[in-house]
């Protein structure tokens, strides 16, 4: 028997589909075209491109947004940065990343922290800080054991920040460090962190801590009730 209702539900459902197609495809289209512009001569014309990407990213993060089309310029965003990009398209990406970067983003994300380039290293830096994902604490981890003095004590900001008390136990052994500066940046992450796992190495850090680096592991262990 002839069913006029559903098949005009089928109808519906089938254009529905095509729009949300159409949609995301004509946003990735879109971000493309945006990311071009980042290279223009005039200025004008580069500043109304950030402003226009970042809406765009942002606006896809919206409770409200559709997840599909988020997806989509995500990964759009990631393919563009594995191109031939200029410097300051790259940054600007890497900076959105920063605001709106998921757990998909942290392979090509990490790929940026081995860059010979200085900002794009920071920049990639942030963006896994920023990132939701717990699987973002392994990335960071392994790049601060390679990373120079100046840039550890940015990581060590990092996983503070984080709050993941399961950073602790890659914190601690900072306490160590031959700099002074890394090792009360490092007292004072733990104080965040409150992680009462790494209450024991503490001490241990403390008694056999230079004299310079002593009074920032005593605080520490004071503040978390380390020391009692």
């Amino acid at each position: 028997r002839f069913n006029l209702f559903n098949m005009k539900s089928k109808f519906l459902s089938s254009a529905l589909c095509s729009l949300i197609a159409l949609s995301m495809t004509a946003y990735a289209q879109n971000l493309s075209e945006l990311v071009a512009q980042l290279d223009s001569d005039q200025m004008n014309q580069r500043t109304e491109a950030r402003n226009s990407i970042q809406q765009l990213l942002t606006n896809s993060t919206a409770p409200t947004a559709d997840a599909s089309a988020r997806m989509v310029l995500e990964q759009e965003a990631l393919q563009l940065l594995q191109s031939d990009l200029s410097h300051s398209a790259q940054v600007w990406l890497l900076r959105m990343l920063e605001l709106t970067g998921s757990e998909a983003s942290i392979p090509v994300t990490a790929g940026y922290l081995n860059s010979p380039d200085t900002e794009l290293r920071d920049c990639a830096r942030r963006a896994l800080v920023a990132n939701p994902a717990p699987q973002a604490n392994a990335v960071l981890y392994q790049a601060m054991l390679r990373s120079s003095d100046a840039e550890k004590r940015a990581y060590i900001d990092g996983f503070a920040f984080r709050g993941d008390g399961r950073a602790a136990k890659v914190i601690v052994p900072l306490l160590k460090s031959d700099d002074a500066d890394i090792v009360v940046q490092a007292a004072n992450a733990l104080v965040i962190l409150n992680e009462p796992s790494v209450y024991s190495e503490l001490k241990v850090a403390h008694t056999n801590a230079p004299e310079g680096s002593r009074a920032a592991i005593e605080l520490a262990m004071l503040v978390t009730g380390a020391d009692a």
